[in-house]
């Protein structure tokens, strides 16, 4: 795929003891790119696409999990993409505990950088798997994306998750509660609970996949159909067209009260205040 700006990180083009304690500085930190730059992918790949800044989303456990799992592996590869505008500190936090997983021989990409839609598909083309490790999810379109695409999951089985993640095509992270504050309270008062991914269970998830799509093809075939097959069912169009029909069939009154023929255009409303004034 051809990355045109942002910042691009690869570990096989990168020295990382440049991010040992001792040589630690942001002069080492790879400028963000002036001209587009190819990037070719092998191996078995996956990818997660995520907002560096969305504390849920716990992409930290999901990065060490991955460099451990695969450490003895060079034909596993690791493809993050960055959704934030200003991903420059999660760059930097990556690269130092990039430092601290070494050595290792499988590959970790990061991408920051707008895709457009030909490289983004290209890029959903070639993974193998869609990671999440979140504590919690309102929908994840960028997972319900891919495996409307066919690529199957590794993934926890909570929140909104439960909707199209199941064991025919995702490999089920486990996950536990505990205390936690909403996300948009400053006060930061624990109110509510949240997922805690089982670290374990992540790392069998990555072992057991990377086997499954090795040794076993014609079942990584069937966890492939299984993925479109559950997100067509979930949310194809016909599937939103429905429950919208459904929905105002059950509100008959809302749409005779608001149908084009009964709702006053602006300039009526305004004509029938002035009459009445």
């Amino acid at each position: 795929i051809t990355v045109n700006d942002g910042y691009l990180i690869d570990t096989d083009a990168l020295d990382l003891q440049l991010f040992s304690p001792e040589n630690r500085s942001r002069s080492h930190i790879p400028a963000p790119l002036e001209e587009p730059r190819d990037l070719t992918l092998n191996g078995v790949i996956y990818t997660t696409i995520l907002n560096a800044r969305d504390g849920r989303k716990n992409w930290m456990d999901l990065i060490w999990t991955f460099g451990w799992a695969f450490k003895e592996q060079p034909n596993a590869t690791l493809v993050i993409k960055i959704t934030s505008y200003d991903a420059e500190q999660m760059i930097e936090v990556l690269l130092y505990d990039l430092y601290k997983l070494t050595p290792f021989k499988c590959r970790v990409i990061a991408i920051s950088g707008y895709l457009p839609d030909t490289a983004y598909k290209t890029l959903a083309r070639c993974s193998t798997y869609t990671v999440n490790a979140s504590r919690g999810e309102g929908q994840c379109l960028p997972l319900m994306e891919y495996m409307s695409c066919g690529v199957p999951a590794i993934a926890p089985q909570h929140t909104a998750l439960l909707d199209y993640i199941d064991e025919n095509n995702a490999f089920i992270v486990k996950s536990s509660l505990e205390p936690s504050h909403w996300p948009h309270d400053p006060r930061q008062y624990y109110r509510t609970l949240r997922h805690r991914i089982d670290w374990e269970s992540l790392l069998n998830a990555y072992l057991a996949s990377f086997e499954h799509v090795t040794r076993n093809p014609q079942q990584y075939l069937k966890m492939s159909t299984a993925a479109t097959s559950a997100l067509k069912t979930y949310c194809s169009s016909q599937v939103v067209q429905g429950v919208l029909r459904n929905f105002f069939n059950d509100h008959q009154r809302l749409y005779e009260l608001y149908s084009p023929a009964r709702t006053e255009s602006l300039e009526e409303k305004t004509e029938r205040r002035v009459v009445q004034e």
